[in-house]
């Protein structure tokens, strides 16, 4: 862990991607977009082959599911085995306990409108259990993956009840003994697949514009033109800041210090802030995330950002879980929703970085994606960190920082 902040000197972490999202008018983020998000809707139809009406209803209770997991995570502690939607079996929210007990579940369920929606099914083991197996395992990644062409990754599934190993085709002799010796340890609460996607920041340059108020989810670069996304307005310290990952302030390095622009509708630039910086990239916590300051009172920071073809009001945080969807902006591949695969993915980006205890969802992303935001309706979820490549440039597989985390490091909140 880092923190670099306006003294004359920075200190050197790790590196690792970016991002960028489309241009936003002050008059259309004025106007939320209405419930459910449309996006996400049309893609969860299209995964599955649902009507729009069904699909808008999933989506629809994906709030209250969210807060149903949380309750039942502290209500039955280290019984509880996870929470996930079971898109295949009719949209059902799937509650894995270690005893096999439904009296709890339905109960809570029924507070929330849920209960005609909710399955039980007996489970292994605890989320809590493997929670602290994937942290063990994200410890090692590391040195397993040193010189390595494909990582290993390691990520918590609870619709499996297992951590999941991907190890690749390629693997080297000191991942193939890293994954055996997790199988050893472990045991069936590891499932060993197959993958050969190469997990990635990405650098890049954008067009992409936009007229003050400063939003969310557009374009910035530095000084010297690296290009990244802002994901969230935020605040805290007396300040207004601007969210986005970390590998971009490291990107853009500190000697000579980087001032930070966005771009008008017309293609002029525009300097908001970077007087003050802090940012967290890689180390012993695998995190990517920063703050930038703004710095000028006439940017007027709002609590909106792009979306699609307008603007999104922002008005809090959540927690995602496997089965649910999202949406993100991103400069190359724009508006995109997909679904969440996993809650705590780890694994190393180019040169040993790492990162840990992310997000993942089936979102296609492409270089130049990195530090956007990722959020339904008007729900933060996390920031753009990088993707898993299955091509050169593009991947489907989106890798998130948590919001939840991000806030709390860095001690802002959202607008």
């Amino acid at each position: 862990m880092s923190r670099n902040m306006r003294t004359g000197f920075a200190v050197a972490l790790l590196a690792g991607a970016i991002v960028v999202a489309g241009p936003i008018t002050a008059a259309q983020a004025d106007t939320p977009t209405p419930l459910p998000e449309k996006g996400a809707v049309e893609q969860l139809a299209a995964d599955w082959r649902l009507s729009l009406d069904e699909a808008t209803a999933r989506i629809a209770r994906q709030d209250a599911v969210a807060a149903l997991s949380e309750d039942l995570e502290s209500t039955l502690d280290g019984r509880f085995g996870g929470l996930w939607v079971d898109h295949a079996r009719g949209g059902r929210v799937t509650v894995g306990t270690t005893d096999g007990s439904s009296d709890e579940v339905v109960a809570l369920a029924r507070r929330y409108g849920l209960d005609d929606f909710v399955t039980v099914d007996q489970v292994r083991y605890g989320q809590s259990t493997l929670t602290g197996i994937a942290e063990r395992l994200s410890d090692g990644l590391g040195e397993a993956n040193d010189g390595a062409r494909t990582p290993v990754s390691a990520s918590l599934r609870t619709d499996l009840n297992q951590v999941e190993l991907t190890l690749p085709t390629d693997a080297t002799p000191a991942q193939r003994a890293y994954v055996a010796s997790a199988a050893e340890t472990f045991g069936a609460a590891v499932a060993v697949t197959g993958g050969d996607g190469v997990a990635e920041p990405a650098a890049c340059s954008s067009p992409t514009a936009c007229d003050k108020p400063l939003q969310g989810g557009v374009h910035i670069h530095s000084d010297n033109g690296v290009t990244c996304t802002g994901a969230f307005n935020v605040q805290g310290g007396g300040k207004k800041w601007m969210l986005t990952a970390g590998h971009c302030l490291y990107f853009a390095g500190f000697s000579p210090w980087q001032y930070w622009w966005t771009k008008n509708n017309n293609g002029t630039n525009r300097k908001f802030g970077g007087g003050t910086q802090y940012w967290w990239f890689g180390g012993s916590q695998g995190r990517d995330f920063a703050i930038i300051s703004v710095d000028y009172v006439a940017e007027n920071p709002q609590a909106t950002i792009f979306a699609s073809s307008s603007g999104r009001t922002i008005t809090g945080t959540g927690s995602a879980y496997v089965g649910m969807y999202m949406c993100k902006t991103g400069q190359t591949t724009g508006y995109q929703c997909g679904n969440v695969t996993s809650t705590n993915y780890n694994t190393t980006y180019s040169g040993g970085i790492p990162v840990k205890n992310m997000i993942t969802a089936s979102i296609y992303t492409c270089k130049g994606d990195s530090g956007g935001s990722n959020y339904l309706n008007h729900t933060a979820y996390g920031i753009t960190s990088g993707a898993v490549f299955n091509s050169p440039n593009c991947g489907n597989t989106v890798i998130t920082n948590k919001i939840g985390s991000a806030l709390s490091v860095l001690g802002v909140s959202l607008l």
